[in-house]
C-alpha cells in the first residue's frame, strides 16, 4: 500500500461513515456507473480509505476516477479522486483514493473534520 507521509493528517472514523460513489472515467473514456454504497474508513484533504462490497477497475495500467458523496456534521460533501490501490478482504474491497479537490472544498472538510474530532 502506498501513504502520503508529508499528508498534515487523516482523519480515522470510529464508525466508518456511509457514502455513495460512482465511477466518472476508466482510462480517460467518460462513463457514469450506477451509485453503489461505500464507507468511508479515513480521510484527508489529500486522500481517503473506502471500503465496498464492488469489485471496482483497478490496473497497473489503468485510472479509475469517482465521485463520492457522503455526509458529515449534517452536510454532504461530494468529492472526487482516483483509485490509487486496492486490497481485497474477506467482506469486499478496500481502496485507497488520492482525492482531486479544490482549496475551497478542502478548507470545507478540514472545517468539517475538526468538528468531528471535537465530538469525540
Amino acid at each position: 500500500m502506498r501513504y502520503k507521509r508529508e499528508e498534515a493528517f487523516r482523519y480515522s472514523f470510529k464508525e466508518p461513515i456511509l457514502a455513495l460513489f460512482y465511477i466518472k472515467e476508466i482510462d480517460g473514456k467518460k462513463v457514469k456507473s450506477s451509485e453503489g454504497p461505500a464507507s468511508i474508513m479515513n480521510i484527508s484533504p489529500e486522500g481517503a480509505k473506502i471500503h465496498s462490497s464492488f469489485n471496482m477497475p483497478m490496473k497497473t495500467s489503468s485510472s479509475t476516477h469517482l465521485s463520492i458523496t457522503f455526509e458529515l456534521n449534517g452536510n454532504y460533501l461530494t468529492v472526487d479522486g482516483t483509485i490509487v490501490w486496492k486490497k481485497e478482504n474477506a467482506k469486499g474491497f478496500d481502496y485507497g483514493i488520492d482525492l482531486d479537490i479544490d482549496d475551497e472544498t478542502k478548507n470545507t472538510l478540514v472545517e468539517h473534520l475538526k468538528i468531528q474530532a471535537k465530538q469525540k
